[in-house]
């Protein structure tokens, strides 16, 4: 007999003995996907549906607390019990005292007195945790689970409010640490102080933002990321539910139920399904013990450690360390283990190569002799009897359902060109035991894609809004909420150049113009498109029915109209063809009157508006020889701020908002002669050849 297989038989026969020590139940993990919360819990065969045809796959359990609006009588271990049997992953929430500072009129207030604040956080910490522990979701010692706190907004300009609140959140942290599970923090992303609780003695382990996405619905590209009043530097190491929409009704499977709706990179918490009679278990030579339960593979390596053995004959009063790296020595013990009580052997449920498993029924323990396997021709490491208190043995387990497939095969295909801004990707993805997969597509211009565009079930993902000639790199990460997520490689694609208008114009209606010799440049604003025209007028065109009203310009009769910008209700309009008399005038869009005429020393051309000023050119014209410069204009008080020489002869400008720099077009070359231009006096604007 080797020494692995009399340490098997140890630990079988060890944990055979144990008496029910409370179920190895709960678990708290990352989760990469989507979940909904619901003041009052839906009923189990509302959930049933959802799992099958929404996206949602995590959901919200408000677990108690003195401020916990809905009663949530359904909610006992056994509904807990059976929603994790159906897939859910669970969101455990208490919503106990809140802030002095609340605006709520029910429930109880957190202390303003720091040190008081900070126990009645260790008090709601213990009250939580036995909850959960009835629920199911947390071990008989309180470890192995995340409960977050729910601190509604309150006015966090009060700064005693705010240290009370990071006093609490802090003895919140680190009374559930000192159980063994993890902390949390629910709350509005401004109006709760989230950020604060960064900064505290004990930090929570995760948050669960509220900021919310208008309007209300299901979002498959929302991310955890970005969230108003919080720095993505904090909590970001999948550390983050966010709630994007608020109370609003989805319909999935015919169901409709008011949520609101989250994303999830973050800690969740599970709860393992009760393991039955009837239960396949498993013992391999490498002293683990697997089980199936509900279609899911479960596995454990670490037993507790069991000393003073007794009931076993021979064994009285003997200390033996049970751990898988035990040192068993068969000479210590030659009659070999016995178990006691009963004759039967069970019923045998798996072969496993040289060892057969049996499973004891009725609960009762049984014992079978090493003499007894002798006389049958056994060797004693060849049998394993198992029941079911064997899984209170157990201190840790793990699902290890087969992970979802690689996604491959992208479209477009990796490295293509000439893509257009407002492409559909997709690729293919799977999962060998069948779940449903969650695909999450991260998108930028980043080699690594950070950008969550789309969440969901679906293989292919559309995105909007890219710019034209930019190389964008994407990936997706499969989850099927079971095994840890599979992330994809990176792939990219770049996009087409803008083409020309060209091809065949159409002219598809004409608005008559009445007087007007020689329409100039056009802008549109608020509706109305506004023509430059010669006489020295503006014609005001009403788009929505085509209907004009002409604006004079006074007494500048002989003047040009140049171009059009705006800034709020007025509307700048340069008048050229008056050398260094040029002007700006200002015309009041609300009403179609000029309310100023700014003289700009120069003659005018384009124009623009930026940041309360004014941006004009100086045409030079043939027979003007005055400096070319940009004239700067404060639209505040109508007179010239500055004059920057550019050394060119300007037409068009326009400002980059972003680079903050201004663009000016250079229309003709002025470094030869007037004569040699004589031919081009009549054109506008004119190209000519000297």
């Amino acid at each position: 007999m080797t020494l692995r297989r009399w340490m098997l038989m140890v630990v079988i026969a060890v944990a055979i003995m144990i008496a029910s020590v409370g179920m190895g139940a709960a678990s708290a993990e990352n989760f990469l996907g989507q979940g909904f919360d619901k003041c009052e819990i839906p009923t189990l065969s509302q959930m049933q549906n959802w799992i099958t045809n929404s996206p949602y796959r995590a959901v919200n359990l408000y677990i108690g607390g003195s401020v916990r609006s809905c009663t949530n009588s359904a909610l006992t271990a056994s509904y807990v019990s059976q929603l994790s049997q159906q897939g859910w992953k669970f969101i455990p929430t208490w919503v106990g005292p809140q802030s002095a500072g609340w605006s709520g009129s029910s429930g109880s207030r957190i202390s303003n007195d720091p040190a008081t604040a900070y126990n009645e956080g260790i008090n709601e910490a213990n009250a939580a945790i036995n909850v959960a522990i009835n629920l199911g979701l947390a071990l008989a010692d309180g470890s192995g689970t995340i409960i977050y706190y729910d601190i509604e907004n309150y006015d966090t300009t009060n700064t005693v409010y705010r240290n009370a609140a990071k006093s609490f959140i802090s003895g919140w942290t680190a009374q559930l640490h000192a159980r063994g599970s993890k902390a949390g923090v629910y709350g509005s992303s401004c109006g709760s102080g989230i950020n604060d609780f960064a900064s505290i003695s004990n930090v929570p382990d995760a948050i669960w933002p509220a900021n919310w996405f208008t309007p209300y619905q299901y979002r498959s590209d929302a991310t955890v990321w970005d969230v108003a009043c919080l720095s993505n530097g904090i909590w970001g190491n999948h550390q983050r539910i966010r709630q994007y929409a608020g109370g609003h009704s989805e319909t999935w499977g015919g169901v409709t139920l008011n949520i609101d709706s989250n994303v999830i990179d973050g800690i969740v918490a599970s709860s393992l399904p009760t393991i039955s009679e009837k239960s396949l278990l498993r013992v391999d030579t490498q002293i683990e013990v697997y089980w199936l339960q509900n279609g899911k593979l479960y596995w454990i390596t670490d037993w507790e450690i069991i000393n003073q053995m007794s009931g076993i004959p021979g064994w009285a009063g003997d200390s033996v360390n049970i751990l898988p790296v035990s040192v068993f020595n068969p000479a210590t013990y030659p009659q070999g283990p016995r178990f006691i009580t009963s004759t039967s052997e069970g019923m045998l449920i798996q072969e496993n190569g040289a060892i057969d498993v049996y499973l004891i029924s009725g609960g009762m323990r049984h014992y079978i002799t090493y003499e007894l396997f002798v006389s049958r021709g056994y060797d004693f490491a060849d049998v394993i009897i198992v029941s079911p208190q064997i899984m209170n043995a157990i201190t840790k387990g793990s699902d290890i359902s087969t992970p979802p497939n690689t996604p491959i095969t992208p479209a477009p295909s990796n490295g293509a060109t000439n893509q257009p801004t407002t492409p559909t990707l997709s690729w293919t993805g799977g999962d060998p035991d069948g779940d449903s997969v969650i695909y999450t597509v991260y998108l930028s211009t980043s080699s690594n894609p950070t950008t969550q565009k789309c969440s969901g079930t679906s293989t292919s993902c559309s995105v909007s809004g890219l710019s034209y000639s930019t190389k964008y790199y994407w990936n997706v990460v499969a989850s099927d909420g079971k095994s840890s997520p599979v992330t994809g490689p990176v792939w990219s694609f770049t996009t087409t150049t803008p083409s020309p208008i060209i091809g065949t114009w159409k002219v598809i209606g004409t608005i008559p113009l009445t007087g007007i010799k020689m329409p100039l440049h056009i802008a549109i604003n608020q509706g109305k498109a506004y023509v430059g025209r010669n006489p020295a007028q503006l014609t005001v065109i009403d788009l929505a029915t085509n209907t004009t009203n002409d604006i004079l310009i006074t007494p500048y009769s002989g003047a040009t109209p140049g171009y059009i910008a705006f800034s709020g209700n007025k509307a700048y309009v340069t008048l050229s063809n008056l050398g260094s008399s040029g002007q700006v005038a200002v015309v009041n869009i609300n009403d179609n009157t000029i309310s100023a005429y700014i003289p700009v020393g120069v003659d005018p051309w384009g124009a623009t508006t930026f940041n309360n000023k004014l941006y004009i050119t100086n045409n030079v014209w043939w027979n003007d020889n005055s400096p070319a410069t940009v004239k700067v204009i404060n639209i505040d008080t109508n007179s010239i701020f500055a004059s920057i020489p550019v050394g060119i002869n300007p037409t068009s400008i326009a400002v980059d908002p972003v680079t903050r720099k201004a663009y000016v077009t250079n229309h003709n070359d002025l470094s030869k002669s007037l004569s040699e231009k004589s031919g081009c006096s009549e054109c506008y604007p004119c190209t000519c050849e000297v």
